[in-house]
């Protein structure tokens, strides 16, 4: 299916939006997320959360399960949970991925088995969880955490090394989102919908140490930043939550790009592709007075003419 630019158009700057025909993917998550692009078995990978899946899809499977039953297609696979997946990640040398559920880290086996792997939020935190994460380029993991209930100022990025530790960095957020780097490794950004705010810091990936934090910058509405990643030339594309929009900054912080969405709520992008050249974008399929339903919950894939980088796997379990 390929549906042709709508949503929020005209409320960029002239010569900014770019038009593009998306192949939009009959998936039917609820709340997708965490997207990421599997190079060990091309193929894309993100989670319902509300609907407790992991799912994957090769590029042609995306583009064949339109008006069908996704799990029917050649290509597309979905893991049925017990809990709902929070962010997933792969793992170095394993078909194995890890998984954030509640305040913890999780093994999912190719077998579909999960195994608790590390607690990250305190277990005296109940009403703590997980919520976004990435590696960084030496194979760390970086997980964020919020409150259930959304408690201003609680939420904390975590840093879990290669031997397992966990270790506590950027404190009082309230939503974290999407976490990535620039291309040399030396800036982290991660976005706080709450605030709406991309927050950006100083970032040593040799001894995976990070500065304070201080404002990059913050979308013009409607919507608030969720997921984003980083391309290989270091732009910053993000989705934006009730904005029906995916825009791309420079690293000086210029809007270059805004794409405009056959949905509300785009949770977050990723590239992939045998070239890393298409965009991936998780929906959510809302209910909401914009109208804009027709692809929400459904993965949308695009080429914008950007290359992206690949995911990085976490490296911790190649120690023993």
């Amino acid at each position: 299916m390929r549906i042709e630019q709508c949503g929020v158009g005209g409320l960029w700057p002239q010569g900014v939006i770019q038009r593009v025909a998306w192949e939009c993917a009959g998936t039917d998550s609820i709340l997708g997320e965490s997207p990421w692009w599997d190079q060990g078995h091309a193929r894309f990978g993100w989670i319902d959360v509300v609907g407790r899946t992991v799912r994957f899809a090769t590029e042609a499977a995306l583009g064949k399960a339109v008006d069908e039953v996704a799990s029917a297609v050649p290509g597309f696979e979905v893991v049925q949970l017990d809990r709902a997946p929070l962010c997933v990640v792969s793992v170095a040398r394993s078909e194995s991925l890890l998984i954030g559920t509640g305040r913890r880290l999780a093994s999912l086996t190719p077998e579909g088995s999960v195994v608790p792997v590390l607690q990250v939020e305190p277990s005296e935190s109940p009403r703590m969880r997980l919520n976004d994460g990435r590696c960084d380029a030496a194979g760390r993991l970086w997980v964020s955490s919020m409150a259930v209930d959304l408690t201003p100022g609680v939420g904390v990025l975590y840093r879990i090394g290669l031997d397992r530790s966990v270790t506590a960095t950027w404190r009082g957020l309230t939503l974290p989102n999407g976490i990535d780097w620039s291309p040399d490794g030396r800036r982290i950004y991660l976005a706080d919908s709450a605030s709406g705010w991309i927050y950006i810091g100083d970032f040593d990936v040799v001894n995976g140490t990070v500065g304070p934090r201080s404002q990059w910058l913050r979308p013009p509405g409607p919507g608030v930043t969720d997921g984003l990643c980083v391309d290989s030339d270091g732009n910053v594309w993000v989705a934006l939550w009730g904005g029906a929009a995916v825009l791309c900054y420079s690293p000086a912080g210029e809007l270059l790009t805004a794409i405009s969405l056959p949905c509300a709520h785009p949770t977050s992008c990723c590239f992939g592709g045998a070239d890393l050249e298409t965009l991936m974008i998780t929906t959510a399929c809302v209910d909401d007075a914009s109208g804009l339903l027709s692809a929400g919950g459904r993965v949308l894939v695009c080429n914008p003419g950007k290359r992206g980088r690949p995911a990085v796997p976490f490296a911790g379990f190649q120690r023993a």
